[in-house]
């Protein structure tokens, strides 16, 4: 449940971060937001990898 959530923040803040910002607001693209979502989905990928290893 926690990983869905995860993936779905992880979502969100590249679609703000890469999307919205620079279209509406005239606001480049820093690199803090695309960091944090490829550390939120190098999570998730370490979770599905040890359950699969389990199983």
């Amino acid at each position: 449940m926690i990983y869905r959530f995860l993936l779905l923040l992880a979502t969100i803040i590249f679609i703000v971060n890469l999307y919205v910002l620079p279209t509406f607001f005239s606001i480049e693209p820093n690199r803090t937001g695309t960091f944090i979502g490829l550390i939120i989905i190098i999570v998730i990928i370490n979770h599905l990898l040890n359950n699969k290893v389990k199983n």
